[in-house]
């Protein structure tokens, strides 16, 4: 008679018993919806390494120094402003962006007495290019370049009568900061911080006191929805 090795016996029922089991579907929480996107949008690429996003930015932007800007008793006297803009990103093999965006941003000020009214306005319309590093899986620095399509409307009025001004001028500026992602479910959330230069240096008409010969410096917060391309 053939005689049986019980341990391997009591193995063999063991691992049926492990077949049969029915497999329990995980749940998704909230760590698993939002989390920090890895390695930007490496997942998207293609076969020949490239990646697409397509979104939209808020930016608020507050200027600093330069008091002929940024002073109401000596200069024009802006300071918050906002803007926003539509934005393509080209990612390269997951650590490079190369960003193209335009929009549209402004500050304003008013200047009130008795008899008069006064209401002074920038617009620009800004063009970028930014180069975008990211160091970790969703962390990044990035430099960018901007032509300024700008305008200065200055408003007076006079007990009841109304004046108006206008300036245009258009300039190169410069900047960069730093910035982090988030997936939210198949979406792209930003948030990153930047300094950026105007060089308002060769006014068309120096003696404009609302358009002064002077760079805009400005620091703000930038918020951003993208979705990748498929």
């Amino acid at each position: 008679a053939k005689k049986i090795n019980n341990k391997e016996s009591f193995s063999n029922k063991e691992e049926l018993s492990k077949n049969n089991l029915p497999t329990l579907k995980k749940r998704k929480t909230n760590a698993d919806i939002v989390q920090p996107i890895e390695t930007s949008p490496r997942a998207k690429s293609t076969s020949s390494g490239l990646g697409f996003l397509f979104g939209i930015n808020y930016n608020s932007n507050y200027m600093i120094g330069n008091d002929l800007w940024t002073e109401e008793q000596t200069g024009v006297g802006f300071t918050q402003g906002f803007g926003g803009n539509a934005y393509a990103e080209i990612i390269v093999g997951g650590a490079l962006g190369l960003k193209f965006s335009g929009g549209y941003s402004m500050w304003g000020v008013r200047r009130n007495t008795e008899r008069i009214k006064n209401e002074i306005v920038l617009s620009n319309i800004p063009l970028n290019g930014a180069l975008k590093i990211y160091l970790t899986p969703g962390f990044y620095l990035f430099g960018e370049g901007s032509y300024n399509l700008m305008n200065v409307k200055n408003e007076v009025d006079f007990e009841g009568d109304v004046s108006t001004f206008e300036t245009s001028e258009n300039h190169i500026g410069f900047g960069g900061g730093l910035g982090f992602n988030f997936n939210i479910s198949q979406f792209i959330f930003s948030v990153s911080g930047r300094y950026h230069i105007i060089n308002v240096d060769n006014v068309s008409n120096p003696d404009n006191v609302v358009f002064p010969s002077e760079q805009i410096h400005f620091m703000g917060l930038q918020l951003a929805l993208a979705f990748p391309a498929k």
